[in-house]
């Protein structure tokens, strides 16, 4: 009887625990759908991920012409459990003819994925992965202060003239996939001129580690049969992109 009284407990115990995960995700997925993606007021965001929150809130807005900037650490979506939602939400804003620019600041093994060396097979003019070269400008004033700002705080950028948006990650840890404290800027909220102004300052801040700290291949171009031979010391000057013939 003693047996089977904790068996039954152990039963309910886990009944219980499923009725209250499903209510959970449920809540997760109407809290999600709810969210306005032509806001005209920024939307706050406690936890969340690129793959699952942001490729959902920013893809309206993309069209022909867009370009996007991603600013991340260490690559490490490359290889999580998101990395298929986040590099179909790539491919998908390449194939609505955007251009994707995704640098890291200190990538890891983990943009050695296929998918990535996919991307960069695939779309050569439309999609670049490369990293800051710490070396190049270690004496440019202020870029160590913006290579510390930008440790855990990763924003992303859509230049797409009115319809321009922008996602922020106040604190995105390395080695994981959440980010905390996240804002979404749709392009009615960003009509407001803080919004703007923050906007652009991300922007030139970007341009600025491109321009001033050279960007050297990624691990990955540097190990896989899609590297670069040369990388442009501006992003916009693709032609100059020399891929490496494969190798055995």
């Amino acid at each position: 009887m003693f047996a089977i009284g904790i068996l039954t407990g152990c039963l309910l115990f886990f009944l219980v625990l499923s009725v209250v995960n499903k209510a959970s995700n449920r809540r997760k997925i109407e809290i999600k759908e709810s969210r306005d993606k032509n806001s005209g007021s920024p939307i706050f965001i406690e936890a969340a991920t690129i793959a699952d929150d942001l490729v959902p809130l920013l893809t309206p807005h993309v069209s022909e012409g867009a370009e996007i900037m991603i600013l991340g650490s260490d690559g490490h979506y490359a290889r999580s459990t998101n990395a298929k939602k986040l590099l179909t939400g790539l491919r998908d804003w390449i194939e609505k003819g955007a251009q994707v620019r995704y640098l890291l600041l200190e990538p890891n093994d983990s943009v050695d994925d296929d998918g990535f060396r996919v991307l960069l097979e695939d779309y050569p003019n439309n999609f670049n992965i490369s990293h800051i070269n710490r070396a190049a400008c270690r004496d440019v004033p202020n870029v160590e202060f913006l290579l510390e700002k930008y440790k855990t705080r990763h924003p992303t950028l859509l230049i797409n003239g009115d319809r321009s948006a922008m996602w922020v990650e106040g604190y995105h840890q390395p080695q994981s996939v959440f980010a905390y404290n996240v804002k979404f800027v749709s392009p009615k909220a960003l009509t407001d001129l803080d919004e703007r102004k923050e906007f652009n300052t991300y922007k030139e801040d970007f341009e600025r580690l491109v321009d001033h700290c050279n960007i050297a291949p990624t691990k990955s171009e540097q190990k896989s049969s899609f590297g670069l031979l040369s990388v442009p010391r501006d992003f916009n000057d693709r032609k100059t992109r020399v891929l490496l013939p494969k190798t055995a």
